[in-house]
């Protein structure tokens, strides 16, 4: 199950923690609500780095809790189809999992293609999407 973290990005990465859940659907496994300190890495990681820029805004992607545990948080990046984005509104595409670490600064980004779980410094050089 998915945990919606925010509706869409907020304008700065400072303003994370200001910003409340929006309609959470149901926690995942082992989150207890105090992962908005990950969430903020990730979404500070993909504005620094504008890793989707050539496609979409920043504010067109939505964060969702995937799973948890004692030392990691999984986020999934899906679009966000509301009218100031665009597509249709009754799908909300997955772009993108990372699992953050919550200790350190190490994200990794899930490849798909090999089943993994890779460094994230790797992404960049691979393009986005």
């Amino acid at each position: 199950m998915l945990t919606r973290v925010f509706a869409r990005a907020p304008a700065c990465a400072g303003a994370l923690a200001l910003a409340a859940p929006a309609s959470p659907v149901a926690v995942a496994p082992g989150c207890h609500g105090d992962e908005a300190a990950a969430s903020k890495r990730l979404m500070a990681r993909v504005r620094r780095e504008h890793l989707y820029e050539s496609w979409t805004k920043t504010d067109c992607l939505q964060y969702f809790l995937d799973a948890c545990s004692a030392r990691t948080v999984d986020i999934s990046i899906h679009e966000d189809h509301a009218a100031r984005c665009g597509g249709d509104p009754a799908t909300s595409p997955r772009v993108d999992s990372f699992r953050v670490y919550r200790r350190g600064g190490r994200i990794d980004r899930y490849d798909v293609a090999n089943d993994a779980w890779r460094p994230c410094d790797r992404i960049h050089s691979e393009g986005g999407r």
